[in-house]
């Protein structure tokens, strides 16, 4: 670089420097400087955007009173604000023309909205280099949607909307009336407004209530010329009906019948001003449904017209509203039907299936309930029947028979108490049903005392004849507090007919199944004539097993449902002494004797540590209680008694099968099959022995013999699986006491561990008339009865285990081919 190119150079540097510390100096602070910016970034920005405006003459802030639409190819709407709210807090609106009726709020609103809040993206002149002509952009003589909107301060303005722009998805041309010289390209989801029908606009929602507020119901139905009224309203206690008859109304049901009613929906208008309601059906409709409401008297309802006049109350304005319905259907849809509301000339169509719901159902309509009161709450109990009378009272949670201590069966009350309070009408009496009952004397009566602060109220009930006298299904009742005759299913009046015995105390054992410590059994055994003694014990783990007159495991399952049914035992029916006297109860069938620990109330500082409050309870930790139980089976009957504490009851003969069942481990080989090396069966003289060598089984004495081992190993399992009919005895007995002797067979089976386990099967047969025979397990001593199959599946064929060879064809006789 030369020395002038330097000093250029220094020159120019100097130059800027100078330049820019004098114009740092002039500026602003940095704080005053960003201020001034910002407000006037500001100004800008709401220049820009109330110039972008559509309708920037129509405030935020300033009410529309008035609407009018023009959609394409439809008729011009007219659409006045109302003075209230609607549900959702916004305007209120009503159509003016082409009817007058309800408006659809939701699409006015957005229709404000839309044209309030409307920027354009482009401002244009029609015709204009790269501007569409107003024919062109939809807009010359029939717009897609023609909005005059008119504000509380008198603004008026007019929005057209012409077509959407070719590419762009969602814009529009669009002209504002008072400035035909421009075009305007708009960008917002007008689709709603553009592609709703004009039926729309209208509200299609034949009500406008709010069901809380709904006091009346009437359905009128036409049948032929004569027109039945059903009127129900509501009161303090609930729904009433007060036509066609003062009743009682099932207050559930009739409260989904308003809700439905207020959510009925014309699916669409198909006639404005209909000259001749008959063409519909609606001259005479089939059903009308009239709701009366009582409401703020700052409101007015939505749906015009309506009839309104002051309520009871000074702030409430009572309004009715009506809407017709005809059985009549458009021509190929049955599934619609023709609707309209009163005072209204337009027809809409409505879902037959919503109008079926309001086809008068008085049995559902109606509260089936005959009891008003509670019963549960019952002090006392009378049930007279002719010259016999049951009375029973409780007193201090327990119920007796009136007059004594003999205690009452809590079970079967609570039954007559159910029954009472649960008592419902199938249907109610025909005046004709009616006026027939009230000549015949009841049946029975029952007159339930219930509890009161004042004097006892009471709950009287009459229970008649069967209604009919061929299938007798069901009564008439008549409830004092209702006063009206009910047919009522004979079933469901049972208990009222049962006899005093039957609320007699059935319950025989009641306790916790895991109190259940303790059973000694000492059991007949019809089989063999004999009686069998053992003990089962619950160990700390709440595992049973037999401790006398040996140790063996028992099947838990079993025992489980035992104990479970133990614990609740109820009889069918408690014997009074006379029954008891003519019974042979002398040497019973089954005497158990029971050992029931005391419950313990444990805090959390008792508790052993690790322990809960459902461990097994034992006799040492709480007193026990002891019950010794006698069973016997007589002329088909199984009778309890309990020894101690008295009582005599008829019990249902399944319980006594669990305790005639054997509930030791049944099986009479336990091992696992892959450990068995042989199986040796002796029958007479003869021997069949097959061994394991390797994986594969031989025949003993000739191991040439083939044998398919898959079928061998099969065999061994069944040997396995066999079961034993019954003990004969626990502990050893002598076996020439059954003629094992001198066994028909014996089965050996060795393992691998060098022990073994055998069977000696008896010839003698079970002297009881089934095919059962005496068998005796060597290991133990103890004398089984195994079953007929069993013996027969304790043998040995070879056959059996022969492999599966192919099937040869047989060969083709001579002169048999070429033909």
């Amino acid at each position: 670089m030369n020395i002038r190119t330097t000093i250029a150079l220094l020159v120019i540097t100097f130059v800027v420097t100078l330049g820019y510390l004098f114009w740092n100096r002039s500026q602003p602070t940095t704080t005053s400087s960003g201020s001034a910016a910002q407000t006037t970034s500001t100004a800008q920005s709401a220049k820009k955007e109330e110039s972008r405006r559509v309708a920037p003459q129509l405030a935020d802030q300033v009410p529309i009173k008035s609407v009018k639409v023009q959609l394409r190819d439809a008729p011009p709407m007219s659409f006045e604000r109302m003075a209230e709210k609607n549900a959702s807090g916004g305007q209120r609106w009503q159509m003016i023309a082409p009817v007058q009726t309800a408006a659809n709020d939701r699409l006015i609103n957005d229709l404000i909205l839309a044209v309030k809040g409307l920027e354009y993206r482009e401002k244009l002149s029609p015709g204009q280099a790269g501007a569409p002509s107003l024919e062109q952009a939809g807009l010359a003589t029939e717009p897609r949607l023609q909005a005059q909107l008119t504000a509380d301060d008198g603004t008026v303005v007019e929005f057209l909307l012409g077509e959407a722009l070719l590419g762009t998805p969602g814009s529009y041309y669009a002209q504002m009336a008072s400035d035909p010289q421009h075009l305007l390209v708009v960008e917002h989801g007008f689709d709603i407004l553009l592609t709703a029908q004009p039926g729309q606009y209208r509200e299609r929602n034949l009500f406008a209530v709010n069901p809380s507020q709904v006091v009346e119901l009437e359905v009128q139905q036409r049948v032929g010329e004569r027109v039945d009224s059903y009127r129900m309203v509501r009161a303090d206690q609930g729904w009433q009906i007060t036509a066609p008859f003062p009743a009682r109304a099932n207050s559930n049901k009739i409260e989904q019948l308003v809700s439905a009613a207020s959510r009925l929906w014309a699916r669409d208008w198909v006639e404005d001003q209909s000259a001749n309601l008959a063409d519909f059906g609606l001259e005479q409709p089939y059903l009308q449904i009239r709701l009366v409401s009582e409401i703020p008297a700052t409101s007015s309802p939505a749906i015009l017209p309506a009839t309104s006049q002051p309520a009871s109350g000074p702030t409430l304005l009572r309004t009715e509203q009506v809407v017709m319905l005809a059985e009549r259907s458009p021509l190929g849809d049955n599934d619609q039907v023709y609707v309209r509301r009163a005072g209204e000339q337009q027809v809409g169509t409505m879902n037959r299936r919503e109008m079926e719901q309001f086809v008068p159902k008085m049995a559902e309509w109606r509260d089936l309930d005959l009891v008003l009161s509670q019963p549960r709450l019952a002090q006392r109990i009378t049930v007279v029947r002719g010259s016999d009378k049951l009375a029973l009272e409780q007193r201090d949670g327990q119920w007796y028979f009136s007059g004594g201590e003999q205690a009452a069966d809590r079970a079967a009350v609570e039954e007559l108490l159910m029954a009472t309070d649960g008592l419902q009408a199938i249907n109610f009496a025909d005046p004709a049903e009616e006026a027939a009952w009230e000549q015949q004397p009841p049946e029975a009566a029952a007159i339930v005392t219930l509890q009161g602060t004042g004097s006892p109220a009471e709950e009287v009930l009459q229970i008649g004849d069967f209604t009919e006298q061929v299938e007798k299904r069901l009564r008439w009742v008549r409830a004092a507090s209702t006063s009206v005759y009910a047919k009522v299913r004979a079933d469901q009046l049972q208990v009222f007919f049962q006899p005093a015995d039957y609320f007699q105390n059935r319950q025989i054992l009641q306790f916790e199944a895991r109190q259940l410590q303790k059973m000694e059994f000492n059991r007949l055994i019809p089989a063999i004539g004999q009686r069998q003694e053992f003990t089962l014990e619950r160990d700390a783990a709440g595992v049973w097993q037999m401790t006398t007159p040996t140790k063996l495991s028992i099947e838990q399952l079993k025992i489980s449902k035992l104990v479970d049914a133990l614990s609740n035992w109820r009889a069918r029916i408690g014997l009074g002494a006379d029954e008891v006297a003519a019974l042979n109860l002398a040497q019973p069938d089954i005497t158990l004797q029971l050992t029931v620990a005391g419950m313990l109330t444990v805090t959390g500082e008792q508790l052993k540590e690790g322990s809960t409050p459902d461990e097994p309870l034992t006799p040492q930790e709480a007193d026990a209680r002891h019950y010794t139980i006698e069973l016997f089976e007589q002329d088909q009957r199984v009778v309890v008694r309990l020894a101690e504490q008295g009582g005599v009851f008829e019990v249902d003969p399944v319980l006594v099968e669990q305790l005639q069942a054997e509930l030791v481990n049944d099986k009479i080989f336990n091992y696992q099959p892959k450990q068995v090396v042989e199986v040796s069966i002796t029958d007479a003289d003869r021997t069949t022995s097959l061994q394991r060598d390797g994986q594969r089984w031989r025949y003993s004495v000739d191991r040439d013999i083939p044998l398919d081992s898959a079928k061998v190993d099969t065999f061994v399992s069944q040997l396995n699986n066999l079961v034993i009919s019954r003990f004969v005895s626990y502990a050893t007995v002598a076996s020439a006491d059954y003629g094992l002797d001198q066994p028909v067979r014996r089965v050996v089976i060795r393992l691998e561990d060098g022990t073994s386990q055998e069977l000696l099967i008896s010839s003698q047969a079970v002297a009881d008339g089934s095919v059962q025979y005496y068998a005796q397990q060597i290991s133990s001593g103890r004398v089984i009865i195994i079953s007929e199959s069993t013996l027969k599946n304790c043998q040995i064929r070879l056959e059996r285990f022969e492999p599966d060879y192919p099937s040869v064809a047989p060969a083709a006789s001579p002169g048999s081919m070429g033909n």
